[in-house]
């Protein structure tokens, strides 16, 4: 259990890093420094989400090896919605093309639509459930 909490605690602060740079420019940073923050801190999130994800479904003597087949099983434990089920292929659609991008209109692209999208909610929603979830078990 102590493992999920620090994987929890981890996934806390890289989804309030990144909702700071979803809602604007504080420190008031050149155009393509913001994209390259909201990227990066969009797959610092995805990646502490779906570390939170697998200690999760460890707890619950379930196994994933994979983003894929962590989302899956948070699915299945009805952590993740039906009606979420769409945001969180999108959110792995979107992981799998950021690790590709050269190209610097298509990273500005992708950054406004991850400042737009539904992701930053999602793993707001994920985070929620793994908490009371950590939190019961203690």
């Amino acid at each position: 259990m102590e493992r999920l909490k620090r994987k929890v605690e981890k996934l806390d602060r890289a989804v309030r890093k990144l909702k700071e740079v979803l809602s604007g420019n504080p420190w008031e940073v050149p155009e393509e420094v913001l994209v390259e923050l909201r990227v990066k801190r969009f797959e610092y999130a995805f990646e502490a989400l779906w570390q939170a994800a697998m200690a999760f479904l460890r707890e619950r003597g379930l196994e994933c090896a994979s983003p894929r087949s962590c989302f899956e099983g948070l699915l299945r434990e009805g952590v993740v919605s039906a009606e979420e089920e769409e945001t969180s292929v999108r959110i792995l659609r979107m992981r799998n093309t950021l690790v590709h991008v050269y190209d610097e209109e298509e990273a500005r692209r992708l950054a406004e639509e991850i400042a737009r999208g539904p992701y930053a909610s999602l793993m707001e929603g994920i985070l929620r459930e793994l908490k009371k979830f950590a939190c019961k078990e203690a």
